[in-house]
């Protein structure tokens, strides 16, 4: 009997609807080929088989990673990988169309940056609802905060769906979300110093933006000597009623052209 391991935070995809909406998703994506992040034992490798024209599949369990050699074993367009799928990631060490997970909960936060920072033009994965709401939120809403803003710059996204516990083996103790991440924006060296902004930003959510911006923006020495002459746009405004795309903007007109070329 095979015993998944807690501190690995498996749950191995089971429900017929989530699994349709995997499949309807990659129908309407027709990516050559896909990454998977965590193999598990192959249920939803088989899934992307068959939308998919390649699969390369990367599981860091030595048991699972055997148990799917043999499930996926008439499954001629699968490559398994036994090792760590996120440091695959970061690497961008494996060309694909994007990038398909059901991962454990314990890694979303280093997942979801990975994904911001590769090079691929897609994520289509489950989360834990509560994330999944947080990258969805409209600004000036609870759950609009660092992530949303981080992720949106980046990505553009879509909830496709959100299931029980039921659809999991075992079950999770919260309701899972499947998401949509689509490419708008390339990630490049610069945006390091802006992930830096979002963070100082954010880290005082309901105080005056124009002040903690200010403040932020002085404390950043590639953007110090910034002087954004719509700060004064932000009167009267707080921190999470900033939009994604109203902080790239700032962002870009600080920082120096010559900068800018030198972190390309």
């Amino acid at each position: 009997m095979l015993r998944l391991t807690k501190r690995l935070g498996q749950h191995i995809l089971r429900g017929c609807k989530l699994s349709s909406d995997f499949a309807s998703a990659l129908r309407k994506l027709q990516p050559s080929k896909v990454l998977e992040v965590g193999t598990g034992i192959g249920t939803l490798t088989i899934i992307l088989s068959m939308f998919s024209e390649k699969v390369v599949t990367v599981e860091i369990d030595p048991r699972l990673a055997y148990i799917a050699r043999k499930v996926l074993g008439r499954h001629p367009n699968v490559e398994i990988i036994l090792g760590d799928g996120l440091t695959f990631l970061r690497a961008s060490s494996i060309r694909a169309d994007g990038v398909c997970a059901n991962p454990p909960f314990n890694i979303t936060g280093p997942l979801i940056s990975a994904i911001v920072k590769s090079d691929y033009d897609f994520a289509l994965m489950t989360l834990q609802k509560e994330v999944a709401e947080k990258l969805v939120a409209s600004p000036g809403t609870r759950s609009y905060g660092r992530l949303t803003v981080f992720v949106r710059t980046f990505m553009d996204v879509r909830l496709i769906g959100t299931y029980s516990p039921d659809e999991f083996l075992p079950k999770p103790e919260v309701d899972v979300s499947l998401v949509l991440l689509s490419r708008k924006k390339r990630w490049g060296r610069k945006w390091d110093i802006y992930e830096d902004l979002v963070r100082c930003v954010f880290s005082q959510r309901r105080k005056l933006a124009r002040k903690i911006l200010r403040r932020c923006l002085e404390g950043i020495p590639e953007l110090r000597n910034c002087r954004w002459e719509k700060l004064e746009e932000l009167e009267g405004k707080r921190v999470f009623s900033l939009d994604p795309e109203l902080l790239a903007n700032i962002f870009n007109s600080c920082i120096s052209a010559e900068r800018q070329e030198t972190l390309a």
